[in-house]
């Protein structure tokens, strides 16, 4: 099972600068403690979570490291143009020599959309397809394609890439899972997604793959870990909930944010999406001893490839202590 961090570039002291800086020094951090992956997601008029071009903080990220593989957790793909993307990807391969991961998502905020003139109930047809595309044109000459939203005439993207850049649906429909079965995806499972639904997940990937292809899970989780229990949940229950907060209650003051929610019936749907309690009664927090309990859990019921951890704190230097306690006192008792 590989170890990774979720990256939300959180603006917790309001300094959208510095909020930058100190995630791109988290991911430097981790990676001299010896994790092995990093993802970066994306979100847009959002004053809490600074992520809204993943292509740029992915490129500065990788440059940033040597042995950490960066993954995005998940480009909005409804959103970019399959042969722009295409080219992105690319030469984020090469640059960072086979260390890129792509995950890919739908999007779950239609405000955004709203925003850019796009139809949100299309919006999985639409990822599916561009993906399609972009896997053809990398590793495909001449490309010819007629979908739905896109048409692609004899078109030779350059660079190519020298490896299979690992893709990744983070999705729990039917649809997303069915593709990624066909296709040997990885599939990206958010904080809150129970052991129920995870099997149904794994099940249906199963059922439409064939039987060489592997199952690749890669799970997110917010974490702490301190010396009681108590302390570990007051100090995840605060980060967690400042997290909601923001990104239900449109708290930014973003007037484009703002403007968008109190217009729509969108307030309701992002409440379903961040929901506190799931994501507290699946995380990992408490002592080190408690923690590995929980971890084991999920091994002896899922097939892990990653476990992704999502510091559960408003303070990096309690986030690098919770990580270090990981690899120190955690991982090799797993």
């Amino acid at each position: 099972m590989r170890s990774g961090i979720f990256c939300l570039f959180e603006n917790w002291n309001q300094d959208h600068q510095e909020s930058l800086k100190e995630q791109i020094e988290f991911i430097q951090y981790a990676e001299k403690l010896g994790f092995d992956e990093a993802w970066l997601t994306e979100h847009h008029f959002n004053n809490f979570s600074l992520c809204p071009s993943p292509i740029a903080l992915l490129s500065y990220a990788l440059a940033s490291t040597s042995k950490i593989s960066i993954g995005s957790a998940a480009i909005l793909l409804a959103h970019y143009h399959p042969i722009k993307m295409a080219e992105s990807i690319a030469t984020l391969e090469l640059l960072s020599q086979g260390r890129f991961l792509f995950g890919i998502a739908k999007g779950a905020f239609p405000i955004f959309d709203i925003s850019m003139g796009a139809n949100p109930d299309k919006n999985r047809t639409l990822m599916l397809e561009a993906n399609r595309i972009i896997q053809k044109l990398l590793y495909e000459e001449e490309v010819y394609f007629q979908g739905e939203f896109f048409e692609i005439n004899n078109v030779s993207i350059r660079p190519k890439p020298q490896r299979l850049i690992p893709t990744y649906i983070a999705s729990e429909s039917i649809e997303s899972i069915i593709e990624a079965a066909k296709e040997g995806y990885g599939i990206l499972a958010g904080m809150g997604a129970s052991l129920e639904k995870l099997h149904f997940i794994e099940e249906n990937f199963r059922t439409n793959a064939l039987e060489e292809t592997p199952f690749t899970l890669a799970l997110t989780r917010a974490f702490f870990v301190a010396e009681s229990h108590e302390e570990a949940m007051e100090e995840a229950r605060m980060a967690i909930d400042i997290f909601i907060q923001c990104m239900n209650a449109a708290k930014e003051n973003n007037p484009t944010f703002v403007q968008i929610i109190q217009d729509t019936t969108y307030e309701r749907l992002r409440s379903e999406l961040f929901d506190q309690n799931a994501i507290l009664d699946q995380a990992i927090i408490g002592t080190p001893k408690e923690c590995i309990e929980k971890i084991r859990t999920l091994k002896e019921n899922l097939p892990l490839s990653s476990l992704i951890l999502k510091p559960a704190t408003a303070s990096y230097k309690k986030a690098k202590e919770a990580l270090r306690i990981y690899k120190e006192e955690i991982e090799p008792l797993l």
